[in-house]
């Protein structure tokens, strides 16, 4: 019986450290330095340079990152581009160590912009998603 009461306590700081870590929020998101596409807290692809490719299709607001056997990746459309403080909607196809997934129609924040660097960045809320992309600017 004293094992039970031991665990009737224990059991409420169980299940909250349970929660730890699945929490993501765009305030974390925007702290990526990398591109890459993050679906609650998980890296599901991180961009490196040694072994990742990026693009930027202008036509189809496309854009994808792959790592050079296009085993692993992630494509993303958007509806227009995404500008700073706008709302897009996307496609989004990538990979994971055994299945293809798609979220069609997603609603995508752009919660950061940089100029310099080309990177946007690309919160949605409802399914806890953060994805960072580059355009390729023109020289």
């Amino acid at each position: 019986m004293k094992n039970t009461g031991i665990l009737i306590y224990l059991l409420p700081l169980v299940l909250m450290a349970g929660g730890c870590g699945t929490k993501f929020t765009s305030v974390e998101l925007n702290e990526e330095k990398d591109m890459g596409l993050f679906i609650k807290g998980a890296d599901i692809l991180r961009f490196d340079e040694d072994v990742h490719q990026s693009g930027y299709n202008e036509q189809k607001n496309a854009f994808w990152v792959t790592d050079n056997s296009m085993a692993n990746y992630f494509i993303l459309e958007c509806d227009a581009y995404p500008a700073l403080g706008s709302t897009v909607s996307g496609n989004l196809v990538y990979t994971t160590a055994d299945d293809t997934k798609t979220k069609s129609g997603i609603s995508l924040e752009v919660t950061k912009y940089d100029e310099q660097s080309g990177k946007i960045w690309l919160w949605n809320q409802s399914g806890r998603i953060g994805i960072v992309v580059k355009f390729c600017k023109e020289p």
